[in-house]
């Protein structure tokens, strides 16, 4: 959905909601999420679902933060 999205943190603007969520994964820093393979850690679940494809050749389905 196309529109003007600010993040309230930092005001920056995006022209897409997903951008945005995306955006306050890292703006935010308050959640990490660890690679169960390598320790390895994300601040958005998007980084860590291709970390895994990319390194480890897994995607762990059941995993909710790979949602």
């Amino acid at each position: 959905k196309k529109g003007s999205y600010q993040c309230e943190r930092c005001s920056k603007v995006f022209n897409m909601q997903q951008s945005l969520t995306r955006h306050k994964w890292q703006c935010e820093g308050t959640r990490v999420i660890e690679c169960n393979m390598c320790g390895k850690s994300f601040h958005r679940p998007d980084r860590l679902k291709a970390h895994q494809m990319s390194q480890h050749s897994f995607i762990r389905e059941s995993d909710p933060t790979l949602s």
